[in-house]
């Protein structure tokens, strides 16, 4: 249940505002170019998404899976911190393994509001 609130209901609030984002930021940031409506991304704006993602959104998600599980569990704040720090380097190359390849198809290919 906790895996769906953050990888479901919590990430599409992430991806919507990170769209929105890139919209804001698009003529003020000079890596974007101009986007015509429509039009599917372009390879900049989705290689920006998949590193803001990585970089922002991935640390903060995965910290609070890692800390909330041993809480859920009846462990103390301080053993699921600790738990979460030990764990979350390797959760982060699990991430860049998995998750990064799999939004550079996704930030390509599928539209937001599905």
């Amino acid at each position: 249940l906790l895996g769906a609130v953050i990888g479901g209901v919590i990430n599409a609030g992430w991806y919507r505002w990170l769209d929105a984002a890139i919209e804001r930021w698009r003529g003020s940031v000079s890596i974007l170019p101009p986007h015509e409506p429509g039009q599917p991304p372009t390879t900049r704006e989705v290689l920006l998404k998949v590193a803001v993602s990585y970089a922002c959104w991935a640390p903060v998600c995965n910290s609070a899976y890692l800390t909330a599980m041993p809480l859920l569990r009846g462990e103390s704040l301080a053993a699921a911190v600790d738990a979460a720090r030990r764990s979350l380097g390797r959760l982060m190359l699990l991430e860049a393994a998995c998750f990064a390849p799999y939004n550079l198809f996704a930030f390509r290919l599928l539209p937001l509001p599905l």
